[in-house]
């Protein structure tokens, strides 16, 4: 017996995952902020990580910064060619942003 029959022409999409993470710390002297970025594929592996800190730190909010880990995880998803990718962060005003942006985005592009 056949495993459920498929429509011609149905293309299977890779699922992708993209995490980030701002943070902002005021524990020391000195603010230090920085961020983290993780791409995963549909099983959970690492395809690519990084960290990295921001040097003008006196003047960064942490919105701020998860903004820059999202570009920076966003780039590197374009540059690994994934098309279609969930993404992952704990930060409600950069969730309802990215929602927003993506539903204005997706009811301007027609279907095919």
């Amino acid at each position: 017996m056949e495993d459920d029959p498929k429509p011609a022409g149905e293309i299977k999409l890779e699922s992708y995952s993209l995490y980030f993470k701002g943070l902002v710390s005021e524990e020391t002297t000195e603010l230090l902020a920085g961020f983290a970025v993780i791409i995963c594929d549909k099983d959970d592996n690492l395809l690519f990580q990084m960290k990295e800190r921001v040097h003008d730190s006196r003047v960064v909010t942490l919105t701020e910064v998860e903004l820059m880990a999202l570009k920076r995880g966003l780039t590197e998803v374009v540059r690994l060619g994934i098309a279609h990718i969930s993404i992952y962060c704990d930060h409600y005003q950069i969730f309802e942003l990215v929602s927003l942006l993506l539903n204005c985005y997706v009811s301007h592009v027609p279907l095919p």
